[in-house]
């Protein structure tokens, strides 16, 4: 079953992965701010989403940036994670371009 609202994401992730509430707290905003900058980005700079690594890219950018603001064991968490999502990402679509093109994404 796929999460449809914020209650199914917490009975969801864990089955995946085992973190500490605060971490999933922490990813799952990452993830939705990436998506409310995207969406302000189309709104008022006509801007749009080239593709959907893009998203994974920025949410990492947020969560590496965050991880800061975390205690010493949740920032190692933050920060593997960003980098194992952002690298699968990055996988995926290299595997579904064929190419080897690194995406830059600008910093939180």
């Amino acid at each position: 079953m796929r999460p449809n609202c914020f209650s199914h994401y917490f009975r969801w992730l864990p089955d995946l992965v085992q973190l500490s509430t605060n971490v999933q707290i922490v990813g799952l905003a990452a993830v939705c701010w990436a998506i409310w900058k995207f969406r302000n980005d189309a709104s008022f700079e006509h801007k749009l989403i080239k593709d959907p690594a893009e998203l994974i890219c920025r949410a990492c950018a947020f969560l590496n940036y965050w991880a800061e603001l975390q205690k010493d064991g949740n920032r190692e968490v933050l920060l593997a994670g960003a980098s194992n999502l952002q690298a699968k990402a990055l996988d995926l679509r290299d595997g579904a371009n064929g190419s080897k093109r690194r995406l830059q994404i600008e910093e939180a």
